[in-house]
């Protein structure tokens, strides 16, 4: 009798001594790639990984996506450890590069429009008011004042 005669779906490999059929391999090797990206995404969450930023003019400063506690000099009352939640986080970080793109801004004696531009726009997004480049960073001091984060 050949080979031809057996139905292939039935042929089971050995492994150790665990008998395998060849489609069940097929179908991890269709789910595996699924799960190591679940189980890569949930270590990043859950160890409050980096994976936000935000880049104005070549500076880029980045936050958790997730509320934890930290070591800040933005802690209140010179606490040495405090709670950050995202928005706070996320806030402050857009405070900080926009305040890095300034010192760009009026090393450039405010001449490039990207520079400008990119400043513009962040601003734009983070306080829904437009305010033009020089009026901010030449004044900052109303707009950008970074946020205290809370008690542990």
């Amino acid at each position: 009798m050949s080979l031809s005669k057996y139905d292939h779906r039935c042929i089971k490999v050995v492994v150790g001594n665990l008998f395998i059929q060849p489609r069940r391999i097929l179908n991890m090797n269709k789910v595996l790639p699924s799960i190591i990206f679940i189980v890569l995404i949930s270590l990043l969450y859950f160890t409050g990984g980096s994976l936000n930023c935000v880049s104005v003019a070549g500076s880029t400063e980045c936050w958790s996506f997730s509320d934890r506690n930290i070591t800040s000099e933005f802690c209140a009352n010179n606490a040495t450890t405090c709670f950050a939640t995202v928005n706070d986080q996320r806030y402050n970080a857009h405070i900080s590069v926009l305040l890095k793109a300034c010192d760009k801004a009026r090393n450039e004696n405010y001449a490039v429009e990207s520079t400008n531009d990119a400043i513009e726009n962040t601003l734009t997004g983070l306080f829904n008011e437009s305010i033009e480049t020089r009026n901010l960073c030449d004044n900052a001091a109303p707009y950008l004042v970074y946020r205290e984060y809370g008690f542990s």
